[in-house]
Parts: C-alpha cells; structure tokens; sequence
C-alpha cells in the first residue's frame, strides 16, 4: 500500500474531505507510476524489435501522461520520442524535439534533429 493510502486510510476516519483529496493524489501518483511501467515495457518491447507490441504501449503510456494535470514534459517527451522511434513519423520527433528543447535537454534536441535529418534525406 502506497504512503498517501495509507494516509488516506487513517483520514477517512477523522477527516473524509481530506481523505478524499489524499485519495486524488495516490490515484495520480499510481497512474503515474503506471504510464511509467508501460512506457518501459515499450522500450522491452522497441529493444527486440517487436514495434507492434511497442506502439499500444506508448499510445496508452502518452494518454495517461498528458491525462496528468501538470505532466512533466520530459517525461512527456520520451514517450513521444519512442513512438517517433517506433513509427518514424516526422511530426513525432518535430514534437519531442520541441519538448527536449523546453526542457533545455541538448541530447534530446540534438538526437531529434539528427534522426529529422535522416528522415528529410530519405529517397
């Protein structure tokens, strides 16, 4: 059982409008943790060069991270740039590239711009 469950466990007893906020957040906080997971068993998945597994992952892994109010956009990123990987579609890595820049993640930027190229190049 998470730290904000248990928490919210022992609220509910004493103060349920607070239970229910501490509740809202281990609910965050498992979906996070969950689109994490995911995203990773993509990455399992991308590494045995099984790319239709990988996709569904990281569809569902973005859907929850972009749910996230406040969503970090570096974590935002590695999952666009997955399914940019995965899928090859420019307007992916036009997107984590953006990203990794707001972030001022040079590898990111850098990596995306490499692979852009590669693409525009392409017969």
């Amino acid at each position: 059982m998470s730290e904000l469950r248990a928490l919210a466990e022992r609220q509910r007893r004493t103060d349920p409008s607070k239970a229910v906020e501490t509740y809202q957040r281990a609910v965050l906080e498992a979906r996070w943790k969950l689109a994490h997971t995911i995203r990773h068993q993509g990455d399992v998945y991308a590494e045995q060069n099984q790319k239709p597994q990988a996709l569904p992952c990281y569809e569902e892994a973005l859907t929850i991270y972009q749910s996230y109010p406040g969503a970090p956009p570096l974590d935002v990123a590695n999952a666009i740039r997955a399914m940019a990987a995965a899928t090859d579609r420019v307007e992916l890595w036009a997107e984590a590239r953006s990203l990794y820049e707001q972030c001022g993640i040079v590898e990111g930027v850098e990596g995306c711009d490499l692979r852009l190229r590669e693409l525009r190049d392409k017969p």
